[in-house]
């Protein structure tokens, strides 16, 4: 039996990276978009007014960067709420798993429909 070999501790995540591609710091910074000009939002830091502390923040780039720099949202409160979702959807499947274990995925059933041959 082969062993796996260890992993190589000098690669990191996209989260935080420094190589190739975006580095994401932010959980959604990838897929937020803007409502008013539907560019790509940042993920940033601003800090409160109310308790002077550092605030995670997604903002709209300004209109130099492709954005309008019109939109700025606290992170945390989107940042859970999508995880709540996520986390409703595999409870969802798991819980349809259960009830129905020989269940065929519904891509299975498209797959076999398109490969019956038609008289």
């Amino acid at each position: 039996m082969r062993a796996w070999a260890p992993v190589d501790q000098s690669e990191h995540s996209r989260v935080g990276g420094k190589w190739r591609g975006y580095r994401t710091n932010h959980l959604l910074s990838p897929f937020v978009r803007c409502g008013k000009c539907n560019a790509r939002m940042v993920g940033s830091r601003r800090r409160d007014p109310r308790s002077g502390n550092l605030v995670e923040i997604y903002r709209c780039p300004g209109k130099g960067q492709g954005g309008c720099g019109g939109i700025a949202r606290v992170a945390a409160p989107i940042d859970a709420y999508v995880k709540a979702l996520v986390i409703a959807e595999q409870q969802k499947i798991q819980l349809r798993h259960r009830l129905h274990p020989r269940a065929v995925p519904e891509h299975r059933l498209l797959q076999r429909k398109t490969e019956l041959p038609f008289p």
